[in-house]
Protein backbone atom coordinates (compact mmCIF):
# COMPACT_ATOMS: atom_id res chain seq x y z
CA UNK A 1 0.00 0.00 0.00
CA UNK A 2 1.14 3.21 -0.83
CA UNK A 3 1.07 6.08 1.35
CA UNK A 4 2.23 9.55 2.51
CA UNK A 5 2.13 13.02 -0.14
CA UNK A 6 3.22 11.20 -2.94
CA UNK A 7 0.74 8.52 -2.82
CA UNK A 8 -1.34 10.35 -5.48
CA UNK A 9 1.12 10.19 -8.17
CA UNK A 10 2.06 6.85 -7.43
CA UNK A 11 -1.59 4.96 -7.47
CA UNK A 12 -3.23 7.42 -9.53
CA UNK A 13 -6.07 8.72 -6.87
CA UNK A 14 -6.96 12.45 -6.56
CA UNK A 15 -6.85 13.79 -2.59
CA UNK A 16 -7.96 17.38 -1.87
CA UNK A 17 -5.67 17.73 0.73
CA UNK A 18 -4.09 21.05 0.32
CA UNK A 19 -0.40 19.74 -0.07
CA UNK A 20 0.71 18.81 -3.91
CA UNK A 21 3.35 16.64 -4.62
CA UNK A 22 5.86 16.66 -7.48
CA UNK A 23 8.24 14.13 -9.12
CA UNK A 24 10.53 15.79 -11.81
CA UNK A 25 14.10 15.49 -13.32
CA UNK A 26 16.76 18.70 -13.59
CA UNK A 27 19.63 19.35 -15.52
CA UNK A 28 21.88 21.97 -14.23
CA UNK A 29 24.88 23.31 -17.05
CA UNK A 30 27.41 25.42 -15.10
CA UNK A 31 31.05 24.41 -15.11
CA UNK A 32 30.08 20.87 -15.06
CA UNK A 33 26.91 19.12 -16.28
CA UNK A 34 24.60 17.86 -13.38
CA UNK A 35 21.56 15.41 -13.34
CA UNK A 36 19.36 15.26 -10.90
CA UNK A 37 16.32 13.31 -10.47
CA UNK A 38 13.73 14.76 -7.31
CA UNK A 39 10.61 14.68 -5.49
CA UNK A 40 8.88 17.53 -3.86
CA UNK A 41 5.60 19.25 -1.91
CA UNK A 42 3.78 22.27 -3.02
CA UNK A 43 0.94 23.92 -0.81
CA UNK A 44 -1.31 26.84 -1.84
CA UNK A 45 0.08 30.51 0.03
CA UNK A 46 -2.96 32.69 -2.23
CA UNK A 47 -5.05 31.79 -4.78
CA UNK A 48 -1.80 32.79 -7.43
CA UNK A 49 1.30 31.94 -4.98
CA UNK A 50 2.37 28.41 -4.08
CA UNK A 51 5.18 27.26 -2.08
CA UNK A 52 7.67 24.50 -2.71
CA UNK A 53 9.82 22.53 -0.67
CA UNK A 54 12.33 20.30 -3.27
CA UNK A 55 15.21 17.79 -2.90
CA UNK A 56 16.80 16.10 -5.15
CA UNK A 57 20.24 13.86 -5.90
CA UNK A 58 22.10 12.66 -8.81
CA UNK A 59 25.41 12.70 -10.60
CA UNK A 60 27.50 15.64 -11.47
CA UNK A 61 29.63 14.96 -14.79
CA UNK A 62 33.20 16.39 -14.58
CA UNK A 63 35.58 15.17 -17.83
CA UNK A 64 36.20 11.70 -17.30
CA UNK A 65 34.75 11.50 -13.96
CA UNK A 66 30.65 12.00 -12.15
CA UNK A 67 30.24 11.99 -8.20
CA UNK A 68 27.46 12.45 -6.05
CA UNK A 69 25.57 15.92 -6.06
CA UNK A 70 22.15 16.49 -3.78
CA UNK A 71 20.12 19.24 -2.81
CA UNK A 72 17.16 20.88 -0.89
CA UNK A 73 15.43 24.21 -2.28
CA UNK A 74 12.76 26.37 -0.91
CA UNK A 75 10.98 28.10 -3.84
CA UNK A 76 7.47 30.35 -4.47
CA UNK A 77 5.97 30.80 -8.26
CA UNK A 78 3.24 33.37 -9.11
CA UNK A 79 0.64 31.46 -11.10
CA UNK A 80 -0.69 34.00 -14.36
CA UNK A 81 -3.44 31.34 -14.65
CA UNK A 82 -4.15 29.58 -11.43
CA UNK A 83 -7.69 28.44 -12.92
CA UNK A 84 -6.51 26.66 -15.34
CA UNK A 85 -8.37 28.98 -18.14
CA UNK A 86 -5.44 28.35 -20.69
CA UNK A 87 -3.96 25.09 -22.13
CA UNK A 88 -0.86 26.18 -20.65
CA UNK A 89 -0.24 27.98 -17.75
CA UNK A 90 3.00 30.49 -16.87
CA UNK A 91 4.53 31.17 -13.75
CA UNK A 92 7.44 32.87 -12.25
CA UNK A 93 9.41 32.08 -9.27
CA UNK A 94 12.32 32.28 -7.35
CA UNK A 95 13.80 31.01 -3.87
CA UNK A 96 16.78 29.69 -2.09
CA UNK A 97 18.68 26.26 -2.53
CA UNK A 98 21.73 24.12 -0.90
CA UNK A 99 23.46 22.05 -2.86
CA UNK A 100 26.16 19.44 -1.83
CA UNK A 101 28.35 18.13 -5.07
CA UNK A 102 32.00 18.43 -3.66
CA UNK A 103 33.70 17.32 -0.60
CA UNK A 104 33.70 20.67 0.60
CA UNK A 105 31.02 22.22 2.65
CA UNK A 106 27.35 22.55 0.48
CA UNK A 107 26.53 25.89 -0.69
CA UNK A 108 23.81 28.16 -1.33
CA UNK A 109 22.17 29.31 -4.58
CA UNK A 110 19.54 31.72 -5.46
CA UNK A 111 17.44 30.87 -7.67
CA UNK A 112 15.29 32.14 -10.72
CA UNK A 113 12.71 30.55 -12.45
CA UNK A 114 10.16 30.96 -15.33
CA UNK A 115 7.96 27.57 -16.43
CA UNK A 116 4.54 26.53 -17.59
CA UNK A 117 2.02 24.32 -16.48
CA UNK A 118 0.68 21.86 -18.94
CA UNK A 119 -3.22 21.02 -19.01
CA UNK A 120 -4.51 18.04 -16.65
CA UNK A 121 -3.67 14.15 -18.08
CA UNK A 122 -5.17 12.11 -15.60
CA UNK A 123 -4.68 13.00 -12.13
CA UNK A 124 -1.25 14.61 -12.59
CA UNK A 125 -0.31 17.76 -14.65
CA UNK A 126 2.95 18.13 -16.94
CA UNK A 127 5.48 21.08 -16.10
CA UNK A 128 9.05 22.65 -17.73
CA UNK A 129 10.74 24.89 -16.37
CA UNK A 130 14.24 27.08 -16.88
CA UNK A 131 16.10 29.59 -14.99
CA UNK A 132 19.08 30.22 -12.71
CA UNK A 133 20.54 28.53 -9.59
CA UNK A 134 24.00 27.41 -9.99
CA UNK A 135 23.65 27.42 -13.58
CA UNK A 136 21.38 27.58 -15.95
CA UNK A 137 18.37 24.74 -15.48
CA UNK A 138 16.19 22.77 -17.06
CA UNK A 139 13.62 20.90 -15.16
CA UNK A 140 10.39 19.08 -16.42
CA UNK A 141 7.93 16.57 -14.04
CA UNK A 142 4.86 16.53 -13.08
CA UNK A 143 2.54 17.91 -10.60
CA UNK A 144 -0.44 15.82 -8.51
CA UNK A 145 -3.40 17.51 -10.21
CA UNK A 146 -5.54 20.15 -8.15
CA UNK A 147 -9.29 20.16 -8.72
CA UNK A 148 -10.25 23.72 -10.74
CA UNK A 149 -6.76 24.95 -10.15
CA UNK A 150 -3.40 24.51 -10.64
Amino acid sequence: MVTGTLAPLISGAQTPARLQGEIRSDAFVARDLTLHLGAGVNTRVASSVRLSLVAGAGRVFEDEKSRFSARAEVTGRFLLDPDMRARWGVYAGGGVGVRHERSDSPHLVLILALGAEGSRFGSLVPFVESGYGGGLRLSAGFRQARTGQR
